[in-house]
């Protein structure tokens, strides 16, 4: 299992007066993942439709050390046609049949598909160390010859792969993690203020704290925010007059 890491520390980064970092895409924190092994020509499990009992299609266990998960990406192929189909991530808790924690939003993907990747609509609570299991479904009219590879066993040690309602001796091809919010300061204040380039989770809030000492002593709250972008700008705009001034962005 990997180094267990605090969720809030990952979303809190700390920016000086004077650092030029640029951002230009969410940052994403991969926690449990079974990629570091890929097999071409490995089995496919067949992914049908969501109307089938809960636990029938391809699933996988994983244990997190993060408290949520923000996305999953799976490797999803069709070796036989070319028509397009959507698909959804659901997370049970405990088994292939528990309890739904959350389901992405679906992604449709064309023939030849390829890494897939899920988002959640909101951060799906986790308990580090306790077990789970992805689910991939087909949503809207089931297309024949979808599937999700089953891996030898071993290439991920939390967890193995479930099919049918039942453990097998495989593993998904799969990542999952959360999305790290972060902050950059890409120019000098103006008399406007401080302009600062923030990214994080699209429909996430976030408390924007400055402080003008190190370490911090205190925080005060500058202003409260909801992503609508995965990168905008956001203005200080009392930053107009000052020497030192550290910030952080803290997770509502």
């Amino acid at each position: 299992m990997k180094k267990r890491t605090n969720l809030k520390a990952l979303s809190a980064l700390l920016a000086a007066i004077g650092v030029c970092v640029e951002a230009s895409a969410q940052q994403f924190v991969i926690d449990q993942r079974s990629d570091t092994i890929f097999q071409p020509f490995a089995p496919l499990l067949s992914i049908t439709g969501i109307d089938r009992p809960p636990g029938q299609q391809p699933g996988q266990q994983f244990r997190p050390t993060l408290a949520g998960v923000d996305f999953v990406e799976l490797e999803i192929r069709n070796d036989n046609i070319t028509e397009e189909a959507s698909f959804a991530v659901l997370v049970h808790e405990g088994t292939a049949t528990g309890p739904v924690l959350g389901m992405s939003q679906t992604v449709t993907i064309l023939f030849p598909p390829n890494f897939t990747h899920f988002d959640f609509p909101s951060t799906v609570p986790l308990t580090p160390g306790n077990l789970y299991v992805l689910e991939v479904t087909q949503f809207g009219q089931p297309r024949v010859g979808w599937g999700t590879p089953a891996l030898s066993n071993g290439a991920y040690t939390n967890g193995q792969a479930t099919y049918r309602g039942q453990l097998i001796d495989s593993d998904l091809w799969f990542r999952e993690g959360i999305v790290a919010a972060g902050l950059s300061i890409p120019q000098a204040p103006s008399s406007a203020g401080l302009t600062l380039t923030v990214w994080g989770k699209v429909g996430a809030s976030y408390t924007l704290q400055a402080a003008t000492e190190l370490p911090p002593i205190s925080w005060t709250d500058v202003l409260t925010f909801t992503m609508t972008e995965a990168v905008t700008s956001i203005v200080d705009s009392g930053a107009t007059n000052f020497t030192t001034r550290f910030y952080r962005l803290k997770s509502k």
